[in-house]
């Protein structure tokens, strides 16, 4: 079965995930330091660098094909799944789970 890109997505929600999560400051990294510079705002939606994985890793964004006994995610390995989210990310600037602690 070939599913389409847009239904992948739209089965994931990701779209909404990126809208609610569009320019979210992780704290506690360096990807918080090197985004401040170009922070627009001081309501900015900030999330810890723990709370921020466990909400990916609850959403099936991060860790997907490591086992829920290991602290993941728990599903398949899908490399197409994989690049969609990357893009998404990408382009509503969200931090992915490898953000690093400073």
């Amino acid at each position: 079965m070939i599913l389409e890109l847009s239904t992948i997505v739209s089965e994931m929600k990701l779209g909404e995930f990126c809208d609610r999560y569009k320019g979210v400051q992780v704290t506690g990294s360096l990807f918080q330091y090197l985004e401040a510079t170009n922070s627009n705002s001081d309501d900015e939606l900030k999330i810890s660098v723990q709370e921020w994985k466990k909400i990916l890793i609850e959403k099936g964004y991060f860790a997907r094909h490591i086992p829920k006994e290991f602290g993941g995610y728990g599903g398949e390995l899908d490399i197409v799944k994989n690049s969609i989210i990357n893009e998404e990310f990408s382009k509503a600037k969200i931090p992915d789970g490898l953000v690093v602690k400073a």
